[in-house]
C-alpha cells in the first residue's frame, strides 16, 4: 500500500493497482516506476531545488513552468482555498523557513516536498519554490518527479474549481 495525496493505492505482486475511486493511467505508471526503482536509504533532511537533483538541470525550466508557476497562480488567485486543499492532501505548515508560508508534504513515502510561498510585497512579486529531500532522485528520476508534482498541481486546480463552483457568492 502506497499513499499519494491522502489516498491509498494497493499494488499487488503482479502490478495491478486498486484504490477507492478513479485512478488515472499516469499515477499507475508513476507508482509502478517508484516501486521498480527500488530506491534505498533514509532521507537526508537536506532540502535542495529541483535543478540540484540528478538530471534536474535538464528539466528545470519545465519544472518551473509546469509546477512552480501554476502553483504560484493558485496561491495568488485564492490563498485560503489553495491552503485548505493542500492541508487535505496532508501538507503540514512549517515555521522554520524564510517565509511564513511553508508546507511539508509527502507525495510518496520517500519523496517529501517543501512548498515555500512568498506573497507579493511592495516591489517584490510573489514567488513559489518547491524543494526536495536531496535523496529524491534515488526513488524517481527527474522526469517522473516533474510528473509527480504536476499531478499535485492538477489535482489542486481541479479541486479548487469544484470548491469555487459550490461556494455561494
Amino acid at each position: 500500500i502506497i499513499k499519494y495525496l491522502s489516498r491509498e493505492f494497493e499494488i499487488s505482486p503482479d502490478g495491478e493497482i486498486t484504490t477507492q475511486g478513479y485512478i488515472t493511467p499516469w499515477i499507475k505508471i508513476l507508482l509502478l516506476h517508484y516501486i521498480r526503482t527500488r530506491g534505498k536509504g533514509e532521507l537526508s533532511g537536506r532540502w535542495v531545488s529541483y535543478s540540484d537533483l540528478k538530471a534536474g538541470i535538464i528539466k528545470a525550466s519545465s519544472f518551473i513552468r509546469e509546477c512552480e508557476e501554476p502553483l504560484k497562480e493558485l496561491f495568488e488567485s485564492d490563498f485560503d482555498i489553495t491552503e485548505t486543499i493542500l492541508t487535505r492532501f496532508g501538507a503540514e505548515r512549517r515555521s522554520e523557513f524564510s517565509t511564513r508560508n511553508a508546507w511539508l508534504m509527502y507525495l510518496l513515502p520517500k519523496i517529501p516536498i517543501l512548498i515555500l510561498y512568498w506573497q507579493k510585497e511592495d516591489e517584490f512579486e510573489s514567488k513559489v519554490k518547491i524543494l526536495f529531500d536531496s535523496t529524491a532522485d534515488r526513488f524517481l528520476d527527474a522526469e517522473s518527479i516533474v510528473f509527480l508534482v504536476e499531478g499535485l498541481v492538477k489535482n489542486l486546480e481541479q479541486l479548487k474549481s469544484k470548491f469555487i463552483s459550490v461556494t455561494p457568492t
